[in-house]
């Protein structure tokens, strides 16, 4: 029986990981190209905040600007989705 139950938690949990990736995918859809572009490549590929302002040819700043502007976005649009 315990065998059956860590089974069907695993499959939940798989379940809940796709949906939280399905969402996270929409919201970052909805995000101004800048916006989706900075959190692409800081929060997805892992650059630092160096290398994403050599990649788009930015000051650091602006990266650190729009990155914030740009999760702070991406809750607002997780929270709307999640209560809607």
């Amino acid at each position: 029986m315990d065998e059956v139950r860590g089974k069907l938690t695993l499959a939940e949990a798989e379940l809940a990981k796709r949906d939280l990736k399905a969402r996270v995918t929409r919201a970052l859809s909805r995000l101004p190209p800048d916006s989706r572009a900075c959190v692409s490549l800081v929060d997805v590929e892992g650059l630092s905040y160096e290398e994403a302002a050599r990649t788009l040819a930015w000051p650091v700043g602006s990266v650190a600007g729009r990155l914030f502007r740009a999760r702070r976005m991406l809750r607002e649009l997780l929270r709307e989705e999640a209560e809607g």
